[in-house]
């Protein structure tokens, strides 16, 4: 129950969107991301859409070889469930999507498809789905492609099934990381130039972290893991010691502001006990400053 909990308050989405980029970072020339895509003026929207703004781009990537011109995605986190419920609401966001074209066939069906992206294995979505008529085809190790009873091509990745060693920002995003794949993450982020790449590996690398504490401080040990950790996540370790910086700085300064107030208080109270005690207002002022002396002859 504490594990679900926990990953249930993770922010995954952020990191599959990070991800997801990076899977398709040399054809980002060609294509758009837009994360949380809203379908209306009402809360209603999409994970994320991708517009791949040339047709005759062929996209070498098993996960995105189903693209077209707009390409509807849904990512269900390790805390989410995939039912046929769930399925049929991300069929019915592209639907959606088309029917909001400005204009009339604006948005073509035949330039349409859906990804849904999981971890594991949807067995009783995909019993059921068989059920209604649909056709489930394994096209690559982790894509199925599901036909028969929707008129646009949609697929569902199973993360933790693609290839070994590839695909790792996307397979590294669950609380039960395979450590080969977190490893061969780190290798390849840390060859990351392009400062978005950086970015999105950095996301990708929040969510693991959050996600797989004893592992990454398992892996924090070892010296070379511990130096690649740190100078892929320099810019985040730099911002949490700047905000650190700050917090510290504004406590010190109101724990100054609580002490002077609290030292002003006492200063004032003994003035007024010196004035009413006959002392001579010279004496005071030289002791406890003109402004303390006012302030207490007026209480006095």
């Amino acid at each position: 129950m504490e594990q679900r909990e926990h990953a249930e308050k993770i922010k995954w989405h952020p990191g599959f969107c990070g991800g997801i980029e990076l899977e398709l970072r040399e054809y980002r020339e060609f294509l758009d991301f837009d994360p949380e895509h809203m379908l209306s003026k009402e809360p209603l929207r999409m994970d994320m859409l991708i517009i791949k703004k040339k047709s005759d781009i062929r996209i070498d990537n098993p996960i995105a070889e189903i693209f077209r011109k707009h390409n509807v995605i849904e990512y269900k986190s390790p805390a989410d469930s995939l039912s046929i419920d769930s399925f049929f609401k991300t069929i019915g966001y592209a639907c959606l999507y088309k029917g909001l074209g400005r204009v009339v066939g604006e948005i073509s069906e035949k330039e349409l498809t859906v990804s849904i992206f999981r971890h594991t294995y949807p067995r009783k979505l995909f019993e059921t789905l068989k059920k209604t008529g649909a056709v489930i085809e394994k096209v690559h190790d982790g894509v199925y492609r599901v036909s028969g009873i929707i008129c646009f091509p949609t697929q569902i990745v199973v993360t933790k099934e693609l290839e070994k060693g590839a695909h790792s920002a996307l397979k590294i995003l669950t609380g039960k990381a395979d450590e080969f794949e977190v490893r061969n993450f780190i290798g390849e982020a840390g060859k990351y130039k392009v400062p978005i790449d950086r970015q999105n590996a950095d996301a990708v690398l929040q969510v693991s972290v959050s996600s797989n504490v004893e592992l990454f401080e398992r892996l924090r040990k070892e010296r070379s893991m511990c130096v690649a950790l740190n100078n892929l996540m320099k810019d985040e370790l730099d911002a949490r010691e700047a905000r650190g910086v700050a917090i510290g700085e504004a406590r010190g300064v109101a724990i100054g502001e609580a002490r002077g107030l609290t030292q002003g208080i006492e200063k004032l109270s003994c003035a007024v006990k010196e004035i009413r005690s006959g002392s001579k207002a010279a004496e005071i002022k030289k002791k406890y400053g003109k402004e303390i002396w006012e302030a207490a002859k007026e209480l006095a």
